[in-house]
């Protein structure tokens, strides 16, 4: 699974959890525990906290570039990882 499925998956299980906690479907019910219902969990990408902007506190990035392996067929490359938890950059040495 990639981070944009780990995403989708997450933010689905938080809103679910939302939900249940609510007791309703009404967003005006459901939107006020989000906060706290992605604090308290860690999903399939990670911990789901949320920022005070509504968006991921802590967030792990996939570092991609072009490669050429001829000069007329780029290709994307995943280069390192930044990890949000630790604040640090793994680079891939495969490569």
């Amino acid at each position: 699974m990639g981070f944009y499925e780990a995403s989708d998956y997450d933010t689905n299980w938080a809103i679910l959890n939302a939900v249940l906690a609510a007791g309703s479907q009404e967003a005006l019910d459901v939107m006020p525990l989000i906060q706290t219902v992605t604090y308290n969990m860690y999903g399939a990408s990670g911990w789901t906290k949320l920022n005070s902007d509504d968006d991921r506190d802590i967030i792990s990035y996939d570092i991609w570039g072009v490669d050429y392996v001829a000069v007329d067929d780029p290709r994307f490359v995943r280069y390192g990882v930044f990890d949000g938890t630790s604040l640090k950059v793994s680079w891939d040495t495969s490569l």
